[in-house]
């Protein structure tokens, strides 16, 4: 017996959706915005620079929105260089190590010799630092394409980066007096840097703070809900797996500055 083919019309309709667009195997993961110090050994890094790690693009400045709000987190390195090949301890929380780590240094991040601050705070030498870095991780999305990056904030950028979110805590606050609910994506905010003075090295910075009109808001609400959702929906489909468990790290353009 045979069977009639069915013939399938493709239509304006159908580009009208955007062929593709909704692909699971299509969908935007986070890059990785790294800013270059005069230590690289990335070709055509320049000091000072923001920097794309898939595409090596380089900006003096960003105009971004974070979606959630920071997180600490713990790398601990061995050998040359900051990458996934060097990392032997991480933690996701800075309290306890996670359990993918290569080579868990501690049961708990403060009894681990590697994060200690006692050799410092004795000689107040740069070598004498804890190895084990504590640092601010970020999900941020640039404004106008929204398309989504990780930032890690190191050791001398965390003053003024937190500093610069201080000005987002107090137009939170403003928009909580007039009866609002805030969010963190209610703003916006210029990433640069700026060498600091007397040293060889740069620091990230933050500036012109805007607040979003309320149309803009709904937008980056939609947006931020779309993402906890997909990151929600990854952790519970891949809990045990690396994909879910990959820690931070930088690319080779970032040298950590301390």
């Amino acid at each position: 017996m045979s069977e009639s083919l069915v013939k399938v019309q493709y239509g304006p309709s159908e580009l009208a959706k955007g062929v593709g667009f909704n692909s699971k195997y299509l969908q935007v993961k986070p890059d990785r915005i790294t800013l270059v110090q005069p230590t690289t050994t990335a070709d055509g890094a320049i000091p000072g620079k923001l920097r794309i790690g898939s595409t090596g693009e380089q900006f003096s400045e960003m105009r971004l929105v974070a979606l959630f709000e920071p997180i600490d987190r713990r790398n601990y390195y061995e050998g040359e260089g900051f990458s996934g090949d060097n990392l032997v301890c991480f933690s996701q929380d800075c309290v306890r190590p996670h359990p993918r780590s290569k080579i868990l240094q501690a049961e708990y991040c403060d009894m681990c010799p590697r994060a200690s601050w006692e050799k410092y705070e004795q000689s107040h030498r740069r070598e004498d630092l804890p190895p084990c870095k504590k640092f601010l991780h970020n999900l941020v999305v640039e404004r106008q394409t929204k398309l989504p990056y990780y930032l890690d904030v190191y050791s001398t950028s965390r003053s003024p980066f937190l500093r610069g979110l201080q000005t987002i805590a107090r137009g939170m606050a403003l928009l909580k007096s007039q009866g609002k609910i805030p969010n963190i994506f209610d703003f916006s905010f210029t990433l640069t840097s700026k060498k600091v003075p007397g040293a060889a090295y740069y620091v990230l910075d933050i500036k012109d703070v805007k607040g979003m009109n309320d149309d803009e808001r709904a937008e980056f609400g939609e947006l931020y809900l779309k993402m906890a959702n997909a990151i929600s929906s990854q952790r519970s489909v891949t809990e045990t797996e690396e994909a879910e468990t990959e820690p931070s790290f930088t690319d080779g353009a970032e040298e950590v500055a301390i």
